[in-house]
């Protein structure tokens, strides 16, 4: 009661300027409020340090998946090594022939007169025009020591070869037994008009031997030397290879001048171009 009494002596005036102190008071808070937003000035220094960031890990981001690729590439290579030796031991200690682009073995081994490029083809219906055989490494495909068409293309290849020209599209070099192995000539596989061959991203060099015990220290599977797959901040880095007692080796290019010569800056070498610029890249991957 003495409550109600005393509220009810309490001016109307003042409760009115009460109730309008704190109308004014809530804009005022609310005005307070809006201002609070980033400024301009503000949010370009986000974008800013954000650009910096990602300028900053992008380039390592890139280093990982190259690197988590070269590894992925040094297993397949790993699983050539154990088919090679696996087949070895089912023909009395004989290596998978070379064989040229038309089909033709090696039996006795290659010589100097051998077509470098000859060594990645790994299907030819030179011979019979309905029909792809198999050739050099294509034979641990079509003979069963290997059963993953995957297995022939180094993932980075992929990569690589996808702005160049036309030709030397993955489609053409490096997916072409994903589809048949030995694909059919009417089975549409690739390349241009009239070709005939299946090739891998892979080379396979027998280095004029017969026997499969003499290339133990020997690369025998090789990352293409035509083109430099595997790259560091845009520039050829390194070579996988498997050797003859199947380890895998991944040798960098700035460990010998003899893998620094003849490399443009895309990746493109003249080593394919003959036999002894071929050997002699391969003898600089050392074991």
């Amino acid at each position: 009661m003495l409550f109600s009494c005393v509220i009810w002596k309490i001016p109307v005036s003042c409760i009115n300027g009460y109730l309008k102190g704190e109308r004014n008071v809530m804009m005022l808070n609310g005005i307070e409020r809006k201002s609070r937003g980033f400024t301009l000035i503000e949010l370009l220094v986000v974008v800013a340090i954000i650009a910096l960031l990602l300028a900053i890990l992008l380039p390592s981001l890139r280093m990982v998946k190259e690197v988590a690729r070269r590894v992925v590439c040094s297993s397949k290579l790993k699983e050539f090594g154990a088919a090679l030796r696996i087949y070895s031991q089912d023909y009395r200690d004989k290596v998978v022939p070379n064989s040229s682009s038309n089909g033709r073995e090696f039996p006795e081994g290659i010589t100097s007169s051998y077509t470098p490029w000859w060594a990645y083809v790994v299907g030819s219906d030179d011979v019979d025009p309905d029909f792809l055989k198999a050739v050099n490494h294509g034979k641990l495909y079509s003979l069963r020591y290997l059963e993953e068409p995957e297995l022939f293309y180094c993932p980075t290849a992929f990569l690589t070869l996808e702005n160049v020209a036309p030709k030397y599209k993955p489609d053409y070099y490096f997916r072409n037994i994903k589809k048949y192995m030995p694909p059919r000539k009417s089975g549409g596989w690739g390349g241009p008009v009239g070709d005939v061959r299946c090739r891998s991203g892979y080379m396979y060099w027998t280095w004029e031997r017969t026997s499969f015990l003499e290339l133990a220290n020997k690369p025998m599977v090789i990352d293409s030397l035509h083109r430099i797959g595997h790259m560091k901040g845009g520039k050829p880095y390194a070579l996988n290879a498997v050797f003859g007692d199947g380890h895998v080796r991944t040798t960098l290019l700035t460990s010998s001048p003899d893998l620094q010569i003849g490399i443009d800056a895309s990746g493109w070498t003249t080593w394919g171009t003959s036999y002894n610029r071929t050997v002699k890249a391969l003898k600089a991957l050392r074991p």
